[in-house]
């Protein structure tokens, strides 16, 4: 393995541009083929398929609010010399994945009118995974759209076991009561805005601000922020009102009673200590209720533990390795 990859297949920081650029982007790309699949109602929603060499499974990455493809490459390249082939996708309403129409070209705005709807499309590209071993990874949005899956599929769910890192059990309420957010976004939407831009959001600034991050690798953070700063269709960055209203209601239904005890495969939540995203609370009571369940929380790392730096993130990955790789 190059001088520039760790042990457990991710970058160091110190070379990071690099190691992305004469490493990992080459290898990723001659494993890649890009395509689209038909999400709930027709919506087309890219994704990228990765083949490793010599695959002993296959991982689905479910990404979280505003992110891409792109975003996971590090990921990707590690799963993939794990032996791990690897299908990404951008979410409805994000990246180069089918928008709706009443948002009139903004890239900026990120909708869905459901969150069930985030479910079914994910249950649509899972049944066009062929083989055995599949393991689902999701993150912040993606870890409450797996967890949604999860519950309302059980033993028919297709996969073998799940991570979910950060997941949005319950989402960051901006300081509001969740009687009060609910109230102001249902308003909203009587008075014909809910394809508006929410209060609790703000126009894409150009360039975003490390410090105010959810990461605490800056090398990391830098290398995705040159690339979502000049791409127009990875800058969602601010939700409307009827997504907001969505986001607020997933806690419910997740936590309804008897819902996540109907989840049949080994499951790993990983929780970020420094986490101001999502409330840690939630994942606590969601991961309680597992019938093959644990909470690893993961000191010194905000939402993002993907991008934290080396010291926090490679224990982190080996230990998500370890559970994809089979061990209780």
């Amino acid at each position: 393995m190059s001088s520039l990859i760790s042990p457990c297949g991710l970058a160091y920081e110190s070379e990071y541009s690099r190691a992305m650029e004469e490493v990992i982007l080459p290898y990723n790309s001659a494993r890649r083929k890009d395509g689209f699949f038909e999400g709930e109602g027709g919506v087309r929603l890219f994704l990228s398929a990765f083949k490793a060499d010599s695959p002993k499974g296959a991982v689905t990455l479910v990404h979280g609010y505003t992110e891409s493809v792109e975003k996971w490459q590090e990921v990707i390249y590690s799963l993939l010399t794990r032996g791990y082939d690897v299908y990404a996708y951008e979410a409805r309403g994000h990246g180069r994945s089918g928008r709706d129409s009443a948002l009139h070209g903004d890239l900026t705005l990120t909708h869905v009118d459901r969150f069930e709807d985030y479910v079914l499309d994910l249950r649509r590209l899972r049944e066009t995974i062929e083989g055995g071993n599949n393991i689902l990874f999701c993150h912040s949005m993606g870890g409450a759209v797996g967890a949604y899956y999860l519950e309302r599929y059980g033993a028919e769910c297709g996969y073998d076991r799940a991570v979910l890192s950060s997941p949005m059990i319950a989402p960051d309420r901006g300081g509001y009561p969740l009687f009060a957010a609910k109230g102001l976004c249902r308003a909203a939407i009587l008075l014909g805005q809910g394809m508006k831009r929410s209060l609790n959001s703000s126009p894409y600034p150009g360039h975003e601000s490390f410090e105010t991050s959810s990461a605490t690798s800056r090398a990391r953070f830098d290398w995705y922020e040159a690339i979502k700063s000049t791409t127009p269709e990875f800058q969602n960055y601010c939700s409307t009102y009827r997504l907001t209203l969505e986001y607020l209601g997933v806690t419910k239904k997740l936590l309804k009673k008897g819902e996540p005890e109907k989840i049949s495969v080994p499951v790993r939540v990983y929780q970020a200590s420094e986490d101001t995203t999502v409330i840690n609370e939630y994942q606590d009571i969601f991961a309680s209720r597992l019938r093959d369940g644990k909470l690893i929380r993961i000191d010194k790392a905000k939402h993002e533990i993907c991008r934290s730096e080396d010291k926090v993130l490679f224990p982190y990955w080996e230990s998500v390795l370890a559970f994809i790789d089979g061990e209780k």
